[in-house]
């Protein structure tokens, strides 16, 4: 069976293998800076790589295979109709071999509740206050970064988070790292996170900002209820447990650990579906986690153990 029969994909003279992917958004201009070196299996002898961006500017680009440079000032053209960009560059690399792509770039921290983007909630005191999020399903990956956004060409990434000290840094797996740099004459952290399994580029989650945690550790892993300052931190309270109790009802009924070292979900103030089921950190509506067992109906209860429980199935 063919399933690119009929549809546009991206050409398969290569597949991505590995993402070292560097963030930094700025919650004041709504705008954020990145890296990305992409490891590549090279499958037929090519002089191009094509993947997709959207809403991107590509601002740097160097194409090297081992310690050999192919190009450090490669063409770089855009396709909007397909939202592809395409790298061209003279000398060939040969099938077989491994090549890597590096790029930097920019993009917007977008208010349209896809790719990387940005969510707002009120203070104490009322003011407005902003955080950076992530959905990527279906296809809005390439909203956020370079990459090969079709569900089968998987891969595995090490994602780093540059943020002010106050921030909260969030990704699918648990810290690797946490240093202090200098960016914009402004000290400032980079958490880099461990490196994922192989995976959908559509699963991929980040977050940034202020958040107030509730944890559970009745389950072999730590369970997390992640929400926004003005929340009440109990309210997370109740997902926290049933989502420990629901992960060990999973590995036992079905006789499969889960494979990852925490599971975060996450009280978006901005969220266009009910949940997404991003791998190791999900990320729902407020009223589909939080909830005040003092005062919550018994509907209200089942709507969000049915949300929590059918997000934790997709993990």
């Amino acid at each position: 069976m063919d399933i690119t029969a009929g549809r546009e994909v991206l050409p398969k003279n290569v597949k991505p293998l590995h993402y070292d992917l560097t963030l930094e958004p700025n919650l004041e201009s709504f705008k954020y800076n990145g890296t990305v070196t992409i490891e590549l299996g090279v499958v037929e002898d090519t002089k191009s790589i094509s993947l997709n961006t959207y809403d991107i500017e590509i601002n740097e680009s160097k194409v090297t295979a081992g310690d050999r440079t192919i190009s450090t000032s490669p063409k770089v053209s855009y396709d909007e109709d397909s939202q592809t960009t395409k790298v061209e560059f003279d000398n060939t690399i040969p099938a077989g071999s491994k090549a890597q792509l590096f790029l930097k770039f920019t993009g917007n921290l977008n208010d349209n509740m896809a790719g990387f983007y940005r969510s707002s909630y009120k203070d104490e005191k009322g003011n407005e206050k902003w955080m950076a999020t992530t959905q990527m399903e279906p296809t809005d990956a390439r909203r956020a970064f370079p990459c090969f956004d079709e569900p089968a060409l998987k891969a595995s990434f090490t994602v780093t988070l540059i943020a002010d000290h106050n921030m909260t840094c969030l990704s699918n797996m648990g810290e690797a790292s946490t240093k202090n740099i200098e960016s914009s004459g402004t000290r400032k952290k980079a958490v880099t996170f461990n490196k994922t399994p192989l995976m959908s580029t559509y699963l991929l989650a980040f977050i940034v900002g202020e958040l107030k945690v509730y944890e559970d550790h009745s389950f072999r892993i730590p369970v997390r209820v992640f929400m926004t300052p003005d929340k009440t931190l109990e309210h997370g309270k109740f997902s926290a447990e049933l989502g420990a109790r629901t992960l060990e009802f999973y590995e036992k009924e079905f006789a499969s650990d889960f494979p990852l070292p925490k599971m975060d979900m996450v009280a978006i103030p901005d969220f266009s579906a009910g949940a997404m089921e991003n791998w190791g950190l999900v990320t729902y509506r407020v009223v589909d986690l939080l909830l005040d067992e003092k005062t919550a109906s018994a509907s209200t209860r089942q709507r969000v153990a049915e949300v929590v429980q059918h997000e934790l199935a997709h993990q």
